[in-house]
């Protein structure tokens, strides 16, 4: 309900509480008051407290502050930049055969078909990849085995070992501790040095085309 329509029900309400006893008090008040000034009097009366009662609340109203509303600061929409498209290959794993391919020609080798070749020929070949590739290894990748023990000995793999660093063959029975020998010490990777690539360059690039210009 507004402040200006509670203002006017209350002097509606006050203005018919004094006529109507202003008109019930008017047989007492007859012996003292002429009958010609009476009405016209009282009336006159109303109408001047109704009138103040009006400017005194109107003029309280004004002084009361209206209700504080707290406005709501307006952030800016932004759009989302789209999330990277994922690559179906991981950049690192490419880096890796690049410098096999650069050092010794190793994604050459494997993508020919040697069927046809003969032994001593490919014998010749493996020969120099063996080396760049080794080379590369060496360089950038440290590699430890995964059992400290001597190949052919015996060793026992104790609860709770790791299925991705150990793998049983055999006779596998029951419940660890398996005693056994120990046919190929496996491989691990401790740690990496990878050169850092060109920011311009296609990740997925093993080795570029080479095109000899005539």
């Amino acid at each position: 309900m507004s402040f200006k329509l509670k203002i006017s029900i209350a002097v509606f309400i006050i203005t018919t509480g004094f006529m109507t006893g202003l008109f019930y008090g008017l047989p007492v008040l007859e012996a003292r008051v002429p009958p010609s000034y009476m009405l016209p009097a009282f009336i006159a009366a109303g109408v001047v407290l109704s009138l103040i009662l009006t400017v005194a609340v109107y003029a309280l109203g004004g002084k009361i502050p209206a209700p504080a509303v707290e406005a709501k600061e307006e952030t800016p929409e932004t759009t989302a930049p789209p999330p990277p498209a994922e690559r179906p290959f991981d950049e690192k794993a490419v880096q890796v055969l690049s410098l096999l391919q650069k050092k010794g020609r190793l994604i050459d080798f494997l993508q020919e078909d040697i069927s046809g070749y003969e032994d001593s020929r490919i014998g010749a070949a493996v020969r120099n990849i063996h080396k760049g590739c080794r080379e590369v290894l060496l360089e950038h990748v440290t590699i430890e085995p995964v059992m400290k023990e001597s190949e052919g000995s015996g060793v026992t793999v104790g609860e709770g070992f790791d299925p991705s660093a150990v793998r049983l063959t055999g006779n596998v029975t029951g419940s660890p501790p398996f005693k056994g020998i120990l046919r190929h010490s496996g491989w691990r990777v401790s740690a990496m040095s990878l050169p850092r690539l060109p920011d311009n360059r296609d990740p997925g690039i093993i080795e570029p085309a080479e095109v000899e210009v005539v």
